[in-house]
């Protein structure tokens, strides 16, 4: 490999050559333990505070996996937000579960670079139910951000013309373990309603009947409350819609002192 040592058509000083040298080696490492995206994390300070420099990251870094863990550090264009790359995503990840941090009195928010992402797939929604509709649902109940949101397709007939399907694909912001990414959603269009199934590649289906992930629905053989309509919670005497109800409405009891 040949390096410049040239700057505008003059040689460097003899004394800078090798620095430019190690420089171009490091290069040639990239990708030697995940992605560098899947290696670096974002630090945000506050901008009042400013300016901000490298020895006081690399202090607290040193404190939780020490300073041979980073690669690489600097600030982004707004020079109160530093970007660290480290050797390996696992001195990452123990970075990031050490949490914030203060440099002089002010707290460093410390986030990935990449928040996780999810697929999830929606099912039995007609197709002229718009996917904002779907999105906005999701979005409600599980309270994390909808990145995409696409039909899947597939190719029919003997020239494989491509067509839609009625699954949905949609993208969030979280991961794949998240508990708040429901079984089933409804959704309410145009006068219409229903339900959809959503599934996440990896996770353990759920009983669409009681919603537990020990059996399917053809096995359950949970009992449906009358009053409130929900299946295997409680027994219909024992329902909280039907207590409630019988505090509101029992007959008033005269006592002598009202006479």
């Amino acid at each position: 490999m040949d390096f410049d040592n040239s700057s505008d058509g003059a040689a460097l000083p003899e004394a800078d050559r090798p620095a430019i040298v190690a420089v171009s080696r490091w290069r040639d490492l990239d990708g030697r333990s995940g992605s560098r995206a899947e290696r670096t994390v974002r630090v945000t300070l506050p901008a009042e505070g400013k300016p901000y420099d490298r020895r006081s990251f690399v202090d607290h870094i040193g404190t939780i996996v020490g300073v041979g863990a980073i690669e690489a550090i600097g600030p982004s264009n707004q020079s109160h937000i530093w970007s660290i790359t480290f050797e390996t995503a696992a001195a990452k990840q123990l970075f990031v579960a050490a949490g914030d941090f203060f440099i002089g009195g002010r707290r460093a928010v410390v986030a990935g670079s990449r928040p996780a992402r999810t697929v999830v797939r929606v099912h039995w929604v007609p197709y002229a139910v718009p996917m904002s509709v779907v999105t906005a649902e999701i979005r409600r109940i599980s309270g994390h951000k909808v990145l995409s949101a696409n039909f899947e397709t597939v190719a029919v007939g003997s020239h494989s013309h491509v067509v839609r399907t009625l699954v949905r694909a949609i993208t969030l912001e979280c991961a794949s373990s998240s508990a708040s990414i429901p079984h089933v959603v409804t959704w309410k269009h145009a006068g219409a309603m229903g339900e959809a199934l959503v599934t996440v590649r990896g996770r353990a289906s759920a009983c669409l009947r009681c919603s537990s992930t020990l059996h399917l629905r053809k096995e359950c053989d949970a009992v449906k409350c009358t009053s409130c309509r929900k299946w295997g919670r409680h027994a219909t005497a024992d329902c909280p819609t039907l207590s409630s109800w019988t505090i509101r409405t029992a007959p008033e009891v005269i006592t002598d002192g009202d006479l």
